[in-house]
């Protein structure tokens, strides 16, 4: 997802907040938050109104992969925000390597700096389970955005694109290559 707020370096490379980002791509107008719907599952699940390490307020499950389910929760410590937490599967947990790439997911993430990444909210206190916690972004996806607007718009396509790009140099520039596995 593209993040709503960007910072933007100006010409003389002072960052100055810009409006959103996508705010003059015509096909993200009026385009509603959507999350999608969560399967049914026999893993043990966070419960609503749950307090994880006496910090996280869990406030709904918003979506189940391959690999994790992740919750939309109330951060107690910083002003209530709204934070997403990220929880891996016990098959995740209990296989070695799997756990090693969530693992690593979150030391690279606490590592990218960048107006068009997701932020990584860093824990310093013991955790009682293994969990990343990352900013909360509103949106729909590029492929519900994709679906519901066919075909986009050149303009728009070139744009979004573009901001893809940049985020995507900007970890290659770290060193960092994304992969789907």
């Amino acid at each position: 997802m593209i993040r709503n707020e960007i910072g933007r370096a100006s010409p003389r490379g002072v960052t100055a907040i810009a409006a959103a980002p996508l705010a003059d791509v015509g096909c993200c107008h009026n385009i509603p938050e959507v999350q999608g719907s969560i399967e049914p599952s026999a893993e043990p699940q966070l419960r609503v109104s749950q307090v994880l390490d006496g910090r996280f307020l869990i406030r709904e499950p918003i979506r189940r992969g391959g690999t994790a389910t992740i919750y939309r929760a109330e951060d107690m410590l910083y002003g209530r925000r709204d934070v997403a937490i990220k929880v891996p599967l016990l098959s995740v947990e209990s296989d070695p390597i799997s756990f090693a790439r969530f693992r690593h997911e979150e030391e690279v993430g606490r590592k990218l700096s960048h107006p068009f990444l997701l932020k990584i909210c860093p824990v310093a206190d013991e955790k009682c389970r293994p969990y990343i916690v990352m900013e909360f972004l509103r949106g729909c996806t590029l492929a519900h955005l994709n679906h519901e607007t066919r075909p986009l718009a050149e303009t728009d396509a070139l744009k979004i694109v573009g901001l893809v790009c940049d985020a995507v140099g900007a970890m290659h520039e770290q060193g960092i290559i994304h992969r789907r596995s």
